[in-house]
């Protein structure tokens, strides 16, 4: 069984839901959970446990202040690298709970941070799901999710020039993109010029 980092997922996000104002009622929230924790934590995830994760989420951002609170331990925990790893393996359930989470993130900085860089990891290794996905969310700030590299490309210009390159060319190696395809490559040239710029 995975190691959480602080009390139970399931008890703690009933005490933040029962707190507070959220999209989704508490029988919501832990049908989400329960199926989260099963997907996440099994040898071979089930896509009926990936799909019921999808049908309970909000499906909406949380960004308009209605929902401050949020279940972050399925974000702050083993379950969710699981289910970046089964992403950047082709999971496309795993991908779409994904970027649902980032939905739930906004005004937690800190969780924010984390989901721009799980997402944009996902763009070398599936740019064609990558691009799809986003596509069909309500995302509209590509700066993080594009660029926000993690901590070891911090003062690391030449490496992080490379891997916005290494993106850039994942993205245009996609055939029959959807429109989203050009304003990623746009904004990923962008801030190659600015960092060769420096």
């Amino acid at each position: 069984m995975m190691k959480l980092k602080s009390m139970g997922l399931i008890s703690t996000a009933m005490f933040l839901v029962s707190v507070t104002a959220s999209a989704a009622t508490l029988d919501e929230w832990n049908k989400a959970l329960d199926a989260y924790t099963i997907f996440a934590s099994s040898k071979y995830p089930q896509e009926a446990q990936g799909s019921l994760v999808l049908k309970f989420l909000p499906a909406e951002s949380a960004c308009d202040g209605s929902n401050t609170e949020i279940p972050d331990l399925m974000i702050d925990s083993d379950y969710f690298r699981e289910v970046t790893r089964l992403a950047y393996a082709g999971n496309q359930t795993a991908a779409e709970i994904m970027f649902r989470l980032s939905l739930l993130v906004c005004s937690d900085g800190e969780h924010s941070e984390a989901m721009d860089i799980a997402l944009g990891k996902l763009i070398r290794p599936q740019p064609a799901m990558f691009l799809s996905l986003l596509n069909k969310s309500a995302i509209s700030d590509l700066d993080g999710i594009l660029g926000n590299l993690g901590e070891s490309f911090v003062d690391q210009s030449s490496k992080s020039i490379e891997e916005l390159q290494l993106r850039y060319d994942a993205l245009a190696s996609v055939k029959n993109a959807p429109a989203i395809q050009q304003k990623c490559l746009k904004q990923l040239k962008k801030m190659i010029d600015e960092m060769r710029a420096q």
